[in-house]
């Protein structure tokens, strides 16, 4: 099990969700070069919603989409004194690709995260039906879910 060096992500450690997820990564048996270069992608991402006022529970494709445009305005290692976009000498796509890839599996794992109850005077009701309705998502897991899982599981193994 890789354990995480959450002095390295400041952000990612004060926020019990990305918290949460990069444990799981951590957990996954993922390599320590993975879990390192998705808890660098998170921080980086939390620090743009941070400095954007953006609540990252709730962030919309435009939200996202901010952030590819700030992470393709960045200059590249090469080339700290870019002023343009259009120069060619911004991230290099594998960077670019990496650091939203990690966004992806951060969001894939909120929506896997059922939502608290909105009304709170539901009670044990509300209970109830959540509990109902987890019981049914579970039975009908659908394939794209059971093959995500079963290259978590493999990844885990072969890392």
């Amino acid at each position: 099990m890789t354990s995480v060096h959450w002095d390295r992500f400041p952000n990612v450690a004060r926020s019990p969700k990305p918290r949460a997820w990069l444990t799981i990564q951590a957990n996954l048996g993922l390599a320590v070069n993975t879990v390192e270069a998705y808890g660098r992608s998170i921080e980086g991402y939390l620090a743009f919603a941070a400095r954007e006022q953006i609540d990252v529970e709730i962030a919309t494709r435009e939200h996202v989409a901010g952030y590819v445009h700030d992470l393709a305005s960045r200059p590249g290692r090469q080339a700290s004194n870019v002023v343009s976009v259009d120069s060619g000498t911004t991230l290099a796509n594998a960077t670019l690709q990496q650091r939203l890839t990690a966004v992806r599996l951060f969001y894939d794992h909120l929506v896997a995260i059922p939502p608290p109850a909105l009304d709170p005077h539901r009670g044990r009701v509300e209970t109830l039906n959540r509990s109902r309705s987890a019981t049914t998502a579970a039975k009908s897991f659908d394939v794209r879910s059971r093959i995500r899982c079963s290259l978590a599981s493999g990844r885990a193994l072969f890392s």
